[in-house]
């Protein structure tokens, strides 16, 4: 089994990454970061849990978006299927979205994505600030 110190896991939506992550590999600890406020939620409700399961491994989640800029805002397109959101543009003419539309959105003529603002970090200020080695 492969070890790691220091494991970073970016977009980890509602903790399966983390379980993927520490079912596969030996890790002392894992950085869990997932930009939507809404997944987040549930994702903080697990961690108690996923502590408890992997107690070998110091685990903190943190509702923080990865990006290039510090600072920079950005617009998270929160799909109603969450693991498809996307801070990317959405191209509504494409293919790919009018199938995920007709199957996400039977019923409904709302859109299936909800907009939301967020700030992005950079990794490497993240580990400046939490003075991670």
């Amino acid at each position: 089994m492969t070890n790691f110190n220091i494991f970073f896991d970016v977009g980890a939506h509602k903790g399966e990454s983390i379980k993927l992550f520490l079912k596969n590999f030996k890790i002392k600890e894992i950085f869990s970061f997932e930009a939507s406020p809404i997944n987040f939620e549930i994702l903080k409700d697990k961690e108690l849990s996923l502590k408890k399961k992997f107690s070998n491994t110091n685990i903190k989640v943190e509702n923080k978006a990865l990006g290039s800029i510090s600072g920079q805002k950005v617009i998270l397109n929160q799909m109603r299927e969450s693991s498809s959101s996307t801070i990317n543009q959405i191209d509504k003419n494409s293919k790919y979205f009018k199938r995920k539309f007709k199957f996400l959105n039977l019923f409904n003529k709302d859109n299936v994505f909800k907009p939301i603002e967020i700030e992005l970090d950079t990794l490497s200020n993240y580990i400046l600030i939490n003075k991670i080695k």
